[in-house]
Parts: structure tokens; C-alpha cells; sequence
């Protein structure tokens, strides 16, 4: 069950330094730790639905988080307010961002009905990046979100904005990979981008196995040898196969 800690905004913060007089909070579940101040309905309700969600993913990827070891062990994640939020990222698009501290939700930016896909997405993050196993270090940004993005909604069957990719290539708008690669809360047109990420996944698990793809965040080397050991083609061919792929499909 769900423990709830004392109020005390001396002893209490979360493993980032987030500037302001607030008073902490925590709830403990079996797998995670969720610090939050506002009294919001979708900390109280949504934390009990959060390890359902973190078993979903493990059970999908075959791994697990290590977690914090300087927050016993458990995956932290930080509820914000929309200022508090942009003043310590930095970014004013987004709804939430993972660190090595853990996920960050900016819980003005979302609403009841997707908290859910919210925090999958970043336990994604957790899973893939933050595994006892996760090994690959200089994945491109498109990897890393596409994975999250495309399961967001549901861990079993993903998805992606197909009328967002079918528009693009209609006006000729699809973004290079290249564009893709540096950290996602620096792009800009982030929807299009995001989705992207999500349908180059889609289309690389398909072609060539979701357990050889996904089995890569866990492999020590550089991204690219590594891709091109699984697929027998470089980065360059695989987006030139991609970019064919998604115009037979979308046109």
C-alpha cells in the first residue's frame, strides 16, 4: 500500500534542487516515491495505480529500474506547478522530463485523463535508461522517446499520431533524423517530432523485432555499429528505408 510521509518541509525535498518555500511531501509505493506539495487529486488517486503501470513495462521489457539509491531504492518522480516547472527545466512546452534524479510532471500541463500515459512515459524513460542492464550510452533522442511515445497510451499495443505523419509527408514536411538526435527538450515543432520518434520505432520493430530493438538500450557499444549489427544496414540506409516505408504508407 501507499505510505504517506509526515509534512515537515525541513526534512523533506527531493533529490533535485528545486528553488522555493514548499512544503514536501511523499508517498511511498512498492516500486516508487512520489514527491508532490499541491493538494492535487491526481497525486492522492494516480499514485496507486503507478506500480500497475511500472510492472506493465517491466513484465513488456524483461527489466527493471535500479532506482535511487539515496531514496531507498524507489524511482522518484516530482510533481510541479507549471512556474516551478519552466523555472527549473527550462522549458515551457513540455509536461514532463526525465533526469538521473528521476521524472518530473508538470501537473498544470496535464489533465486527469492522461497522468497515466504521462508517467508510463517516463518509467519508459526509467526502464530503458535507468536499468541495472541499461548500457547504451550515446543513443540518438529519436530512440530513447520513440520507445516512450509509442507506448505511452498502452503498454501492449503501441500507437502513434498516423494523420500527424501522413500530413507531413503530404507537405513534404518530415523532419531528418539529424534533427532528432540532440536532447528532446531542445526541439522544436515537437509534436511532429515526437511522433516521428514514435513511428520510426514502430517501423524498426516490425521490420526487424521488437526484442532485438528494444534489447539495445541493454548492449554496450555505439548506437549506430550496434543498429547496423542488427539490421545490416547503416544509419544513413535505415532512414532512406524509413523514409520510403512511411511514403508507400502515407501517401
Amino acid at each position: 500500500g501507499c505510505k504517506s510521509a509526515s509534512t515537515s518541509s525541513k526534512s523533506i525535498s527531493p533529490p533535485i534542487n528545486i528553488q522555493g518555500d514548499f512544503k514536501w511531501k511523499y508517498v511511498d509505493t512498492e516500486f516508487c516515491r512520489v514527491y508532490y506539495y499541491q493538494d492535487d487529486d491526481a497525486v492522492s488517486s494516480k499514485t496507486k495505480e503507478i506500480d500497475g503501470i511500472y510492472k506493465g513495462i517491466c513484465d513488456k521489457f524483461k527489466h527493471s529500474s535500479k532506482g535511487d539509491p539515496r531514496e531507498n531504492n524507489k524511482i522518484v518522480i516530482t510533481f510541479l506547478d507549471d512556474e516551478t516547472y519552466k523555472n527549473y527545466t527550462g522549458d515551457a512546452t513540455a509536461g514532463a522530463q526525465w533526469r538521473d534524479s528521476g521524472g518530473l510532471i508538470n501537473l498544470n500541463k496535464i489533465n486527469s485523463n492522461n497522468v497515466n500515459g504521462t508517467i508510463r512515459h517516463e518509467l519508459i524513460h526509467a526502464v530503458t535508461l535507468r536499468s541495472e542492464d541499461s548500457k547504451m550510452k550515446n543513443y540518438p533522442s529519436w530512440f530513447a522517446e520513440g520507445i516512450a511515445q509509442y507506448y505511452q497510451q498502452d503498454i501492449e499495443k503501441g500507437s502513434f499520431q498516423q494523420s500527424l505523419i501522413k500530413d507531413a509527408v503530404a507537405k513534404k514536411g518530415i523532419e531528418p533524423w539529424s534533427t532528432m538526435i540532440s536532447e528532446s527538450g531542445k526541439w522544436d515543432n515537437r509534436a511532429l517530432k515526437y511522433t516521428e520518434a514514435a513511428c520510426i520505432y514502430d517501423f524498426l520493430i516490425k521490420k526487424y523485432g521488437e526484442d532485438k530493438i528494444v534489447n539495445i538500450f541493454y548492449t554496450d557499444g555505439n548506437f549506430n555499429e550496434v543498429i547496423q549489427g542488427i539490421t545490416n544496414k547503416s544509419i544513413y540506409e535505415l532512414e532512406k528505408e524509413w523514409n520510403e516505408y512511411i511514403s508507400s504508407m502515407y501517401t
